[in-house]
């Protein structure tokens, strides 16, 4: 199968749709013959300028113009570079156009201000004029968001991750909860602190590493007793620090207006792929990410008893528990949240699409 991916998120840039990009492409370009179109960031781990994306997207379109039909499969990397997949659709018949969808690129729109404004626009006239005729999105709660946006048909495929991180051993933990994440609402660390952490037995320290987003959620932190605020931590710090804590908790709460979401929970799958224990809710792009009871744990975001019960649970398994948990958890974790999963799973979208069509005519 003849594929041509084109992406704007590339090395040097860092980010997770950046890794997303190279991972797949190194995996699919085992299973298909592969081209691709990028366009690197810039030195300092940031995305392209704006004017860099123009004419990353004028050239491209007129490459698919003389070239778009040589190809079965034209990979669109995000909604942004939708234009692509709008004039592929029109010039490169019959190669089928695929978009990824990875949930934030596409609610932009739902925030205030002229901006957005502009975005849903933008983003209502490609749906009218059809972008693609396959998306993927990388979580069920992403799927659910592309079917409201009239992206369809969708397929969900969860992402993959690095599965060669190393296992951590948190039998002689130090009765530590791990939060790993940014510090804005969402992310619900404050409301942990505050509705969680009061409740528990004062050997309990809960470690919240992260960079501050929202001045707010810093500022409760740091009036609630037994929080330790880390910020940036280096990864011989963090490797410390997980092996001290006893679980990792990802207590996200609901998104006001749908402006800001969990796409799909990259951090619980890295931890459940090293064996830490991990307790999430059950919301969004988590329910993708976890693999309840198996992966870690799925509670309800405001059921205050069912977090509490759970969290010492868990900070009391005996040393034998902890390990096989752990075990069980990797193995299972790396046999899901894999790149090698992630393209097969994504090439048999596109014989999906093939094969649908044939039947068609």
């Amino acid at each position: 199968m003849r594929v041509l991916f084109i992406t704007r998120k590339w090395p040097p840039a860092i980010g997770g749709m950046e890794t997303y990009s190279v991972e797949l492409v190194g995996q699919l370009a085992k299973l298909t013959h592969l081209e691709t179109r990028v366009l690197p960031g810039q030195q300092d781990g940031t995305p392209p300028g704006s004017l860099a994306l123009i004419k990353f997207i004028l050239v491209n379109l007129w490459f698919i113009a003389f070239n778009g039909k040589k190809y079965d499969i034209i990979h669109i990397g995000d909604f942004v570079l939708a234009p692509l997949g709008v004039f592929s659709k029109w010039f490169a018949r019959p190669a089928k156009v695929v978009m990824m969808i990875h949930g934030l690129d596409i609610l932009y729109g739902n925030r205030p201000g002229l901006f957005p404004a502009i975005f849903r626009f933008y983003q209502w006239l490609l749906t009218v004029f059809i972008c693609a005729d396959q998306y993927i999105a990388n979580s069920e709660n992403t799927g659910l968001i592309c079917i409201e946006k009239k992206l369809m048909p969708v397929t969900v495929i969860p992402l993959g991750v690095n599965t060669k991180l190393p296992a951590v051993d948190t039998r002689q933990h130090q009765h530590k909860i791990l939060f790993l994440g940014r510090l804005v609402v969402r992310k619900g660390a404050l409301w942990f602190a505050e509705n969680i952490l009061p409740r528990l037995d004062k050997k309990f320290e809960f470690v919240v590493v992260g960079k501050t987003w929202d001045q707010t959620e810093e500022i409760g932190l740091k009036k609630c007793p037994a929080v330790k605020l880390v910020g940036y931590a280096s990864d011989e710090l963090l490797a410390s620090l997980k092996s001290e804590s006893c679980l990792a908790v990802m207590p996200n709460q609901p998104s006001i207006n749908q402006t800001d979401v969990e796409g799909f929970g990259l951090v619980a799958a890295e931890l459940s792929v090293q064996g830490i224990p991990l307790i999430a809710s059950n919301i969004e792009g988590l329910t993708s990410a976890v693999i309840d009871h198996e992966t870690g744990f799925l509670l309800p975001h405001d059921d205050i008893e069912a977090w509490v019960e759970k969290t010492n649970e868990i900070a009391s398994w005996e040393a034998i528990t902890r390990q096989q948990y752990s075990e069980n958890c990797r193995q299972k974790a790396m046999e899901y949240y894999n790149w090698e999963r992630v393209a097969k799973d994504t090439l048999e979208t596109y014989q999906q699409m093939r094969t649908r069509d044939q039947s068609i005519k």
